[in-house]
């Protein structure tokens, strides 16, 4: 009695694998277009931040430029007592990205690793499109550069008069 029931058991296992083996080829191949395209866009998204990040890079800013951006461009909680925030920042004459891991519990800390646009996961680079927050950024980048650039005006003013005192003097 037991046997016949695992024949029919069998059977109907090899009906169901007959009938799925078709549809799961067809969903693999689907995922694999999924997949193709995802990477396809993914490099785009690339490209373009690097050509927007190595147009920053052919200013040559000054080195001792240093600008971060004041919010965030994505946030992750990594667990229920640990936060990770990304921000942009201009280093160095170079646009990277800043993050600040936020830990709260018995023993709270932050701490701050810089990274490039190549060592960040995709969907964090799709995260600084998505924000919205680069163009702002970079404005505050521009009126931070124009806020220098009038006391550098002054203060070489400034200077010139200075200079130009002395050398009356003699």
């Amino acid at each position: 009695m037991c046997e016949p029931q695992k024949i029919n058991q069998k059977s109907a296992e090899a009906q169901t694998k007959a009938k799925a083996t078709p549809q799961l080829q067809k969903t693999i191949k689907y995922l694999e277009e999924r997949q193709t395209n995802l990477s396809r866009y993914s490099d785009k998204l690339s490209n373009a931040l690097y050509a927007i990040a190595n147009a920053i890079d052919d200013l040559n800013l000054s080195s001792d430029l240093y600008f971060i951006d004041t919010e965030p461009f994505c946030t992750r909680e990594k667990d229920e007592f640990t936060t990770e925030k990304g921000y942009l920042q201009i280093y160095k004459g170079t646009l990277i990205t800043h993050y600040a891991v936020l830990r709260y519990g018995y023993l709270d800390y932050e701490k701050t690793e810089d990274r490039i646009f190549n060592s960040i996961p995709r969907s964090e680079r799709k995260q600084i499109v998505a924000s919205g927050r680069l163009p702002i950024f970079l404005a505050a980048v521009a009126e931070h550069m124009r806020e220098t650039e009038e006391d550098y005006r002054k203060v070489a003013e400034t200077a010139e008069k200075m200079a130009a005192s002395i050398t009356e003097a003699q």
